[in-house]
């Protein structure tokens, strides 16, 4: 449900933060960009080491553009830090151009250089019809592309070196193979057993293969893509999870999820910062793009490959 609603004021920002966001931040400098139009466009967060500066700088500074206004909110629970990376932002955004900069913690918050705390207010409207936000931490999102504990991943490996003998001995054209496993896992990942999964993660180890199934991406079915892939990348080992993290981090970014796609794309490039469809993926969340150009993009690289 598309519900627009009006900040007024600090409750309405602390309101805001966590439903853009999708998740309660902590130990967190974030940025809320508000166009010209008062429309709020972006919301940018970076994990608050004890020396944020110059490194946080380095990833504001591409989203910052002239006529643009600042909301900056710092997630921590030491004021003397709150107010030195409060102070950095500033001075970084410039002090005309922003709108409130608030410290918050717990269910308070302050205003950067005052002393005074103040406890938020529950929801009212109409906020109230955007519902109540889900109390889950970052490290909780990390967790749904962390992949699977020691022995299973063993256990999963072995059942992909038995695809990729099995593949390799049959000489099939792997999307041959995949278009049956994705009608059975699009319907219900649970559905795939082991053995049916671990072809499906081996024949994704070809990049004509993942193309074929991102380039299906469209908004009216980027939910059940993503559903499918967090299952698989739960079961999936290291060797094989890399091309399967950018399709999850295409579908989230499709589905809205912000969080989950720059968290998808952190591990893939741990493993392989190489891979082009986790570089895409990046390529899109640093630019801030948003999923309504999917169409539009998919034209225009569907014609760069047609050359």
């Amino acid at each position: 449900m598309k519900c627009n609603v009006t900040i007024r004021g600090p409750h309405d920002v602390c309101a805001a933060v966590p439903r853009l966001l999708g998740f309660v931040p902590a130990d967190s400098l974030v940025l809320v960009i508000v166009a010209g139009d008062d429309e709020v466009r972006v919301v940018a967060r970076a994990s608050l080491p004890a020396e944020p500066w110059p490194a946080l700088a380095d990833g504001f500074l591409p989203l910052l553009e002239e006529g643009q206004r600042y909301l900056v909110l710092c997630y921590v629970a030491d004021s003397v830090q709150a107010d030195r990376a409060i102070a950095g932002a500033v001075a970084l955004i410039g002090a005309d151009n922003v709108i409130d900069a608030l410290q918050v913690c717990a269910e308070r918050f302050r205003r950067s250089g005052q002393q005074v705390w103040h406890t938020m207010k529950p929801p009212e409207p109409p906020w109230d019809k955007l519902g109540d936000v889900e109390h889950i931490s970052r490290e909780q999102v990390v967790a749904q592309v962390a992949g699977p504990e020691r022995d299973v991943a063993r256990s999963f490996g072995r059942s992909c070196a038995a695809a990729k003998r099995r593949l390799s001995a049959a000489q099939v054209d792997p999307m041959t193979v995949v278009e049956d496993l994705l009608a059975i896992g699009l319907s219900n990942p649970a559905a795939l057993d082991d053995d049916a999964a671990a072809t499906l993660l081996v024949c994704l180890g070809d990049c004509r293969v993942s193309e074929q199934i991102w380039q299906r991406f469209r908004h009216h079915n980027a939910a059940v893509y993503l559903r499918f892939f967090l299952n698989l990348v739960a079961r999936a080992p290291r060797r094989y999870v890399g091309p399967l993290l950018g399709l999850t981090a295409l579908s989230a970014w499709l589905v809205g999820d912000g969080t989950l796609q720059v968290c998808a794309i952190e591990r893939g490039f741990r493993l392989n910062q190489a891979d082009p469809l986790l570089q895409l993926a990046a390529t899109i969340a640093k630019n801030c793009i948003p999923p309504q150009n999917w169409e539009q993009m998919l034209t225009r690289i569907t014609a760069d490959v047609t050359r």
